[in-house]
């Protein structure tokens, strides 16, 4: 799926992987209108599925 054949989605959610702070692949998002939400670590994802897990 590309950019050119599908709009960018409206939010891109990720969890602050090396190949999502890419600055020309963030560039690509702020061209299309992508607001971009990242965790500020990767350990806060695992911090929220532990909480998950325990609700």
């Amino acid at each position: 799926m590309t950019i050119a054949e599908n709009d960018a989605p409206l939010i891109h959610h990720n969890e602050h992987g090396s190949q999502y702070t890419y600055k020309k692949y963030i560039d690509l998002l702020n061209l299309n209108g992508a607001k971009i939400s990242m965790l500020l670590s990767a350990h806060d994802n695992a911090f929220a599925e532990g909480i998950n897990r325990t609700i």
